[in-house]
């Protein structure tokens, strides 16, 4: 057996790759892996699309352990990989398909189409498919080439061909492995270069580039999609047409001349999208994100000014549950700041002229160490927190973009479980029998814990005659969520089941205990809340006994107790960050220190991650205790 470090892959792959694998480890590194992320002990990444692996295989030396890798591809590509049997990523060659029937739903933290979507027999199915193993918490990325930026580019199409030719005379390229249906049109140097660029798109893609951005955005709306590109990617023509492969000198060479062409402006680069789905921008106190506001014009464009806005506010629905509404908005915080022009308060008239094209202005934000409370949207309560840009022509004419959600995420301490032993709590079923159910803890990081594990044991009376009948009995036990809603002196709450689970008692006896566990990996959870002036969240475990009887298989219920839990976002026995203020007790509320500020942004247009610590997130050291060998 082959093992997967003595794969042999062509030497250029890796060149095509890089920036492709720089650009996912940016993201996964931001997702789970930095000093303040959340991440499963695994984080498990499905690439859909992985050709000869070579992407699976740099993400895989570069995570070690932390990642656990899948790639499928229904292409003869993967054969060679699937011959030397890897072992420590898995492949399939198949199409999503045919692996979706097969694989358990949220089975993936990452969902990646690697340019292959275009290739996909039903767009909307494909993506239906991929949806159904995707954990709602994690990263859903499609990659796509975007041909349209080569439309009647008659210069950097001929920039391209011009190279390709000078390679090809050179005899550079190895037409037995080169694709063969690519391969007369764009090594013919009589037709013009449009029809030779237009040859490539036809054979490499099902589906057209806008076909593809249609179909992302109804599958997940335009709202939740964010979009990255990501340029040079013309080395893709080399390893199509065979580059040899001890030439790899000349690929590392032909990317460096095609960045230096964009950079000064000579071609534009075949643009690469990255649409990340679902990927909300999530803050917390202290932290710092950046954006960058895009502007495109068709013609020249006198402005007064460009600004960002970012707000926070609470709200309470008064008037769906008949309460008389007060003057107080909620509002957290509104900080702005001005990208180009003078600002509003300077009363300037004065207009700046912007050219025809695309133009970028960055931002930063940095986060005060301030808990507000976390994001919230529901029909009777809510917080948001949003980011919107602004264009003002005069004092009567702004435009203004959509409003980009912005997830906040409070800093709350998790007690420190005991390594000691579980508690017992004790349950009377009857006379002659008790029930006893063991707890780890009562207190739960919102992010990392997946299951509650339970212990159950039955105790009989020693001096009973005979014993309690358990054939009909089940205990069963719900994770609950209270949501308090105050408004003025109006009060309301309202009590909503999140899970349960069941057992059957019959499967007890006197001399073992039973493991049991609560799963909470479908659970739309949030934090404990008390210290918000508008909502309270509150969980709670209740154990009751449920008794099956008669013909038509009616049900009793009783209540055994009911168990106040708490989760919060740090890890167990983690201490907050010395100067954290609740935001309610906060004395001068119009203080900046207490406000989100904007800092002074990179002026790189690249897309790249806020200051985080380069160390990646250390392993958790405060585990759950062990269940107990037996009840003490």
């Amino acid at each position: 057996m082959v093992k997967e470090d003595t794969m042999t892959i062509p030497c250029h792959e890796s060149l095509i790759q890089g920036p492709i694998v720089q650009s996912l480890t940016k993201l996964l590194d931001a997702k789970f892996f930095s000093s303040s992320s959340t991440a499963p002990s695994v984080v498990r990444f499905l690439d859909i699309g992985c050709g000869p692996g070579e992407c699976c295989r740099m993400l895989k030396s570069y995570y070690g352990e932390r990642i656990a890798i899948v790639g499928i591809d229904p292409s003869d590509s993967l054969d060679t990989v699937l011959a030397q049997q890897p072992t420590d990523i898995q492949f399939f060659k198949e199409t999503i398909d045919t692996y979706s029937e097969k694989t358990p739903a949220e089975s993936f933290d990452v969902v990646f189409f690697s340019k292959s979507l275009h290739h996909c027999d039903e767009l909307q199915n494909s993506i239906d498919k991929a949806r159904k193993l995707f954990h709602p918490s994690g990263l859903f990325i499609f990659e796509e080439l975007w041909f349209p930026a080569y439309d009647n580019d008659i210069v950097s199409l001929g920039w391209l061909y011009d190279r390709l030719d000078l390679l090809a005379c050179a005899g550079a390229f190895d037409l037995k492995t080169a694709k063969e249906a690519i391969l007369p049109a764009v090594l013919d140097k009589s037709i013009r270069v449009q029809d030779r660029f237009e040859v490539v798109i036809k054979d490499c893609h099902q589906h057209s580039s806008e076909d593809c951005r249609k179909a992302i955005f109804k599958n997940f709306g335009q709202n939740n999609i964010r979009i990255i590109e990501n340029v040079p990617l013309g080395r893709y023509w080399l390893r199509d047409l065979g580059l040899k492969n001890e030439l790899g000198n000349l690929m590392t060479e032909f990317i460096e001349q095609e960045r230096r062409a964009i950079d000064k402006g000579i071609i534009k680069g075949l643009v690469q999208k990255q649409y990340l789905c679902n990927d909300v921008l999530v803050c917390y106190p202290g932290s710092v994100f950046e954006g960058t506001v895009m502007l495109t014009l068709s013609e020249p464009l006198h402005v007064s000014r460009l600004k960002v806005v970012f707000k926070g506010a609470e709200r309470v629905n008064a008037a769906a549950m008949g309460w008389e509404k007060t003057s107080n908005d909620g509002r957290l915080f509104a900080v702005r700041t001005t990208l180009l022009g003078s600002r509003a308060s300077e009363q300037n008239n004065s207009h700046e002229k912007i050219p025809a094209g695309v133009h970028m202005y960055n931002f930063a934000v940095e986060m005060p160490l301030v808990n507000y409370p976390p994001s919230l949207d529901e029909y009777l309560v809510g917080c948001t927190f949003s980011l919107f840009a602004c264009l003002d022509l005069d004092a009567r004419h702004t435009f203004k973009t959509d409003t980009i959600p912005v997830s906040f995420r409070p800093t709350l301490c998790v007690a420190k479980p005991s390594v000691m032993s579980w508690t017992t709590y004790d349950a009377p079923l009857h006379a002659t029998a008790l029930l006893q159910i063991g707890l780890p803890c009562l207190d739960f990081n919102l992010f990392d814990t997946q299951k509650i594990p339970f212990l159950f044991k039955i105790v009989h009376d020693s001096d009973s005659v005979s014993p309690f009948n358990l054939s009909t009995l089940y205990v069963r036990i719900s994770l609950k969520r209270t949501l308090t809603i105050y408004y003025n002196t109006y009060r309301r709450s309202e009590t909503i089941e999140i899970c349960h689970m069941e057992h059957l008692l019959a499967d007890l006896d006197d001399t073992s205990e039973c493991a049991a566990e609560l799963s909470l990996k479908k659970a739309q959870l949030l934090p404990t809340v008390d210290y918000s002036t508008q909502f309270h969240v509150n969980y709670s475990l209740s154990c009751s006994l449920r008794t099956r009887h008669g013909l038509w298989n009616l049900t009793t219920k009783k209540k055994i107790f009911e168990l106040p839990i708490e989760f919060g976002t740090l890890s167990p026995g983690t201490l907050a960050i010395d100067g954290l203020h609740v935001y309610t007790d906060v004395q001068d509320p119009t203080d900046m220190q207490f406000k989100p500020r904007f800092l002074q942004a990179s002026q790189n247009t690249m897309e790249y991650l806020p200051a985080y610590e380069e160390l990646t997130r250390p392993p958790s050291y405060c585990q759950l205790p062990s269940p107990p060998s037996s009840f003490v």
